[in-house]
């Protein structure tokens, strides 16, 4: 993602999220790129399911997960 290349970063992303389903950041750095190349339905679905994990793991991150939960959310809904 630090060279801007969203899509390459969503392939790889995705291929990390298959390996490890258990990792609420996998999911969230998933989210991430998804949003940035603008696909924000998918983005948000995978923020969810950061949420979700981070939750059921007592995660320090939830917040920042539920952060970019949120963000995306309100980005969806004024679409």
């Amino acid at each position: 993602m630090w060279a801007d290349d969203f899509d390459k970063a969503v392939e790889v992303l995705s291929i990390n999220a298959k390996r490890f389903p258990g990792s609420a950041n996998v999911y969230d750095s998933l989210g991430e790129a998804l949003e940035k190349s603008g696909k924000l339905a998918e983005a948000r679905n995978n923020y969810e399911k950061a949420v979700k994990l981070a939750k059921a793991e007592n995660n320090g991150f939830l917040k920042v997960y539920e952060e970019n939960l949120n963000r995306v959310q309100e980005l969806v809904a004024e679409k």
